[in-house]
């Protein structure tokens, strides 16, 4: 497996990356779409309840074990026990599977706005592909070459990521700096704070009943998910058990900074009414929208002609479109990488066809990686395909994956009480010193996880969405019943290989 010339994360590389993967600036303009200033409550709450209990919890799993190279994997084989770890951690592997489709899916959006300053993908095509057909062939040509790329080793993934990781808190910088120089020449805030009911309530009408809040909350829980993905690269660190804990800290802390910050700063230059309260204004393009008024602000500030606004504007969109285009890539070629080599590595290879199980010689899990990568293909060509039978389709991967991102996070919850009860491990790092704390943290994240579960079943069918519903439900269930069944086939995979090997001893003996 790993050799210690190889371990070269370091904490500071693998905060970086995991900005890269899970922090998003669409996360924060979306948030004062949604609920303006009054959004940053529910970040910090959710922060308290949701992100640092799991991060100190995910600190504790990696500062206790010693030999972790399947991260997520590992955690829960050392507290439930081989049938669970692998049914959590492939319901674990399913959830980023549909997050790569839809990422991948989104491409196109992205390179237009770095072209042109604006999303025209819906205009494309290519002879007599249409631009679904077109945005699904640039999706397989991407990942099929992120899978490559991803193939040739751990150093290429960590360059990619840290990269994209520099790349978005650049434009998070840019983001802040035209705010700001707009608030000081202009005197005063875009968006106007009225006392404290400024930070409770939202200026959005569709956001103000108690259901509509309930769920910008989950959304809020759901933009802090995530950080377990990282896992993958424990055992590519120099001190693991010292590093990753530290890496899971800091993130926590400057992923919730950002996210209040850059919701602050939304209102010093972006008046809610006037550009988030534009009908045309949605959540695939808010950024956009965001972004095309901070280079009209710019130039008004200045004193500069319309013209000069409109270029300022369509470069701030690109800038934009570069900055999420570069995260992007960057999260491909994690998550393409680090959940299926926490199955493989942690898992026992005998429960593998060597095909699947063997490490190539820059010690990635490459044909799994391309069995991962041969599903999504297959999947894109058939939304393509099959027209509005396949966005159906899409429509129903992304409703599986609502209370997917959330549902392996019961496996490491619930593990963790089991994980605290074991007295053979040597602990690096604990923050929770006794019983009644682990009861409390676990407490408080299952209550949390499940309101957040009920609330995506209950939204949708407060508003007749039956079948967004269903398969919402749908999701963790299918997950889970291919994981048991994939589980027992592995089994079974695994007693025929030791009659095998018996007969094998016996023979020659």
């Amino acid at each position: 497996m790993n050799n210690q010339k190889d371990a070269n994360i370091s904490t500071l590389k693998l905060v970086l990356v995991i900005i890269a993967t899970e922090f998003g600036f669409s996360n924060i303009v979306t948030g004062y779409n949604q609920m303006g200033y009054a959004s940053i409550i529910w970040y910090v709450l959710c922060a308290i309840i949701y992100l640092f209990p799991l991060a100190m919890i995910f600190a504790e799993y990696s500062g206790a074990i010693e030999q972790d190279h399947g991260g997520f994997y590992t955690w829960l084989i050392n507290s439930l026990g081989e049938k669970w770890a692998f049914i959590g951690t492939f319901c674990w592997v399913g959830l980023w599977v549909i997050n790569l489709l839809q990422n991948v899916s989104g491409l196109g959006v992205n390179l237009s706005g770095a072209i042109f300053g604006k999303d025209i993908s819906e205009t494309w095509h290519l002879g007599s592909l249409d631009s679904n057909e077109v945005a699904a062939l640039m999706g397989i040509v991407f990942i099929i070459a992120a899978t490559y790329f991803a193939t040739k080793g751990v150093k290429q993934i960590a360059m990619t990521a840290t990269i994209a990781g520099v790349v978005s808190l650049s434009v998070i910088a840019i983001f802040i700096l035209a705010s700001v120089i707009i608030f000081f020449i202009n005197g005063h805030l875009a968006q106007p704070i009225h006392g404290m009911n400024t930070f409770i309530k939202s200026p959005n009408p569709a956001f103000q009943s108690p259901v509509a809040i309930m769920s910008f909350i989950i959304y809020a829980m759901f933009a802090f998910g995530g950080m377990e993905s990282s896992s993958g690269f424990i055992d590519k660190m120099k001190n693991p058990q010292r590093d990753f804990p530290k890496a899971m800290i800091w993130v926590a802390i400057v992923m919730t900074t950002l996210y209040i910050v850059g919701i602050f700063v939304c209102g010093l230059a972006t008046n809610w009414l006037k550009v988030m309260g534009n009908p045309n204004v949605n959540l695939y393009n808010n950024g956009f929208y965001l972004m095309g008024n901070l280079g009209v602000g710019l130039a008004h500030a200045f004193g500069w002609s319309t013209a000069t606004g409109e270029i300022i504007s369509g470069t701030l969109v690109r800038v934009l479109s570069i900055g999420s285009l570069l995260p992007l890539i960057g999260l491909v070629v994690v998550l393409i990488y680090s959940p299926v080599k926490g199955l493989i590595a942690g898992s026992s290879k005998d429960l593998w066809p060597k095909k699947i199980a063997k490490f190539n010689k820059h010690d990635m899990p490459a044909g799994a990686m391309w069995v991962e990568c041969g599903v999504i293909v297959v999947a894109l060509i058939f939304i393509s395909l099959t027209g509005n039978s396949g966005q159906q389709f899409y429509q129903i991967i992304t409703d599986m994956g609502n209370i997917g991102s959330v549902f392996p996070y019961y496996f490491v919850v619930i593990g963790f009480i089991f994980f605290k009860k074991r007295t053979d491990l040597k602990r690096g790092v604990v923050f929770f010193h006794s019983m009644g704390t682990t009861y409390l943290a676990t407490i408080v994240l299952l209550i949390a996880m499940t309101f957040a579960v009920l609330m995506n079943l209950i939204s949708p069918l407060m508003s007749h969405q039956y079948s967004t519903a269903f398969w919402t439900f749908a999701g963790p269930v299918l997950f889970v019943l291919v994981s048991i069944l994939m589980y027992y086939v592995g089994i079974h995979h695994r007693a025929k290989r030791m009659i095998i090997d018996n007969e094998d001893y016996e023979q020659n003996n």
